[in-house]
Formats: structure tokens, C-alpha cells, sequence
């Protein structure tokens, strides 16, 4: 299981909250996870800064896995 949130701080959809509420129900079970909660909105500019980590972390996952 690989589970990797990111959320803008000014999300219009208040989708940080949501993010941040469940970073803390994964936390508290121990499960594994990436969380990031970055500055900006619900928008490609946010999307475009992020892409990068997000990919690197599903690289990681596969190469972890052999693939």
C-alpha cells in the first residue's frame, strides 16, 4: 500500500481540511504515507509544482517493488 496526499493551503474546496484529517486517521493507525501541505489553491500552478514529488514517489514504490 503507497498512499501519497498533497493539498494547497488555500484550497477553494477547503480539500485541506479533508487531506489533514485523514494524514491524522493514518497517522494514529501507523499506517505509511506521504503528506505534504503546500501553499496555494485548488489549481494547475499547485498541480505543476507538485507533479515532480508525486512521481518520484510512485517511482519509488515501484522500484521498492521490483519493477
Amino acid at each position: 500500500l503507497a498512499i501519497y496526499l498533497d493539498c494547497g493551503t488555500e484550497d477553494g474546496f477547503h480539500l485541506q481540511d479533508e487531506a489533514a484529517y485523514l494524514h491524522e486517521v493514518l497517522e494514529r493507525r501507523h499506517v505509511a504515507h506521504a503528506f505534504s501541505l503546500v501553499p496555494g489553491g485548488h489549481s494547475f500552478k499547485l498541480w505543476s509544482r507538485q507533479i515532480d514529488a508525486s512521481l518520484r514517489f510512485v517511482a519509488a514504490r515501484f522500484r521498492a517493488a521490483g519493477f
